[in-house]
């Protein structure tokens, strides 16, 4: 399993090229859908899940990322399934 920093870190340098990502927004308890807090607009965060799979070498089913309601999902998904 990954560790926790490594995933953020990656998770960061992920959004670096995805219109809108605020950096600062990735702590654990914000809200993946809330376009204020993360500058990402719902096509940005479809930009974003490609760009994770691309770092990661994962795929992240629409369904599994619907699901995701919090950054904290999204690293216990990433620590559990990325490589």
């Amino acid at each position: 399993m990954l560790k926790e920093a490594a995933v953020i870190t990656r998770m960061k340098n992920a959004g670096k090229g995805v219109r809108g990502f605020r950096e600062e927004s990735l702590k654990p308890g914000t809200p993946l859908q809330d376009e204020s807090v993360t500058g990402m607009d719902s096509m940005a965060r479809v930009e974003y899940v490609v760009a994770l799979e691309e770092e990661f070498k994962v795929t992240i089913s629409d369904v599994d990322f619907d699901g995701m309601k919090t950054f904290k999902e999204v690293i216990d998904y990433l620590r559990r399934k990325g490589k």
